[in-house]
């Protein structure tokens, strides 16, 4: 039997892909992983890439099979 979830994948950090087994999780399991890895940007000294604007998700999303989902994390300064 195939396995159903959700991947999410954030565009605004490369490599920053997960998945949850509802959207909910989903969620849950990305915002941990933009803030692990925003932690490792800090730690190795590298900078943190400025976010998209909405307009450019929008367009990137008619040219995928996804939809946008907006979510916020905390970063410590």
């Amino acid at each position: 039997m195939k396995k159903r979830g959700y991947t999410v994948e954030v565009p605004d950090r490369p490599g920053c892909i997960t998945e949850g087994e509802t959207v909910e999780e989903a969620l849950e399991m990305a915002e941990d992983a933009i803030e692990g890895f925003i932690e490792v940007l800090k730690k190795d000294g590298d900078p943190i890439p400025r976010l998209s604007k909405l307009e450019a998700i929008v367009r990137k999303k008619s040219k995928s099979n996804g939809n946008p989902i907006f979510t916020t994390v905390k970063v410590a300064a």
